[in-house]
This record gives structure tokens, C-alpha cells and sequence, in this order.
């Protein structure tokens, strides 16, 4: 595709494609491929991401990042294990995990896509997972009193997400206000664009 040939075109962009069964064997997740329940959900793309982005994870450790974010701030200034909190939610649109300690927090996120995956819910192993995993290390669900949590850091809204979601527009407002847009992304390590909403 035209799409292809333009990501090849950069040096620093190799695209590669895999076989989702494949590398799912000796996994954490390899049942919920296994068993086919992925491929039966309502929301298999956004499944299928929330999957891999794990799998990724807990393979390589590092950062995952969506690719409608665009970075600021050099993430190597944060913690090795962490994830943004999203005004009152927590998004998986940036995270990091070391190979160490992070692969343990990546073990526990799997172990909750198993046992809560519903094909029938967009965030059952996205958003939903990260507020299950987290209130229980945190010891609240309240998202706004989630810190450093043995190890695991929640970033402040302001650090990756400082337009919301149903403000994305003010990302592309040329107006006077976009003085007060580049305020409010000054300190971002990240700037979320919202996707589909944008």
C-alpha cells in the first residue's frame, strides 16, 4: 500500500508484521488467543492492540506509545514503570516497563486480561484492566490518590495527557487560544491527539 512504501521511506521506521498465535506461544496470554476468544470480541482491534501492547511490554520492557503521541519531553527523565493518569481514568496510550520489576506488573495486567477479558466491552483489557490492577496495589480505586505504588508510578494528567480527550479541538484551534493550548502542554512530556476523535 501507498501507506507502506511512505513508513519504509524513513530509516528509522522498519514495519514488520507477525502471526498472533504464533507469538502468543509460551505467553501468559497464549489461552486467550488459543481459545479464540480475541478473535470473537466486538472490539478485536482495539483487543488485539491492548494484547499485544502487553505482550510487547512484558517481552522487551522499555516504552509503548500510541501513535497519534507526540513527545516533548525526553522520557528518560521519568521513573522506569509507569503510566499516565487521564483525568480521573488511567490510559494505556503511554507506558513504560522496565525488564525487571516491570515485567512482574506486566504479569499481573495479563493475569487480569484472562481472568476479566469480555469481548463485548471496549476497555475490558485496556482502560479497565489498569484501574483493576492498580486500585489493588494501590490499596484505593480512587485514581486521583494513586502515586508511586510499590514501584509502579502513576503520572500526573498534566505530564501526558494535559488537553482532554473531549477537548481535542483545542489542539487545533489557530485562534488566540492557542497561546493558552501551548501553555497548558508546556510541561507535557507527551501530547495525546486522540485518535479517532481528531
Amino acid at each position: 500500500t501507498e501507506e507502506l512504501e511512505i513508513l519504509n521511506s524513513y530509516p528509522n521506521i522498519h514495519p514488520l508484521s507477525l502471526n498472533l498465535v504464533q507469538f502468543v506461544i509460551d505467553t501468559p496470554l497464549e489461552k486467550l488467543i488459543a481459545n479464540g476468544d480475541i478473535f470473537g470480541s466486538h472490539f478485536i482491534k482495539s483487543h488485539t492492540s491492548d494484547v499485544l501492547r502487553m505482550l510487547l511490554l512484558w517481552k522487551y520492557g522499555g516504552p509503548y506509545l500510541d501513535s497519534d503521541m507526540i513527545v516533548r519531553l525526553e522520557l528518560n527523565q521519568l521513573s522506569p514503570n509507569y503510566i499516565c493518569k487521564d483525568h480521573g481514568f488511567l490510559n494505556g496510550a503511554i507506558i513504560n516497563l522496565d525488564t525487571k520489576r516491570g515485567r512482574n506488573f506486566a504479569e499481573i495486567f495479563m493475569k487480569d486480561m484472562l481472568e476479566n477479558f469480555n469481548g463485548t466491552v471496549w476497555g475490558s483489557v485496556g482502560p479497565d484492566i489498569f484501574l483493576n490492577v492498580m486500585s489493588k496495589i494501590c490499596g484505593t480505586s480512587e485514581v486521583r490518590e494513586m502515586r508511586n505504588c510499590d514501584g509502579f508510578n502513576l503520572l500526573p494528567d498534566e505530564f501526558c495527557y494535559p488537553i482532554k480527550g473531549l477537548n481535542y479541538m483545542e489542539l487545533f484551534d489557530e485562534s488566540d487560544n492557542s497561546i493558552k493550548v501551548m501553555d497548558k502542554v508546556e510541561y507535557s512530556y507527551v501530547v495525546h491527539f486522540w485518535n479517532k476523535l481528531s
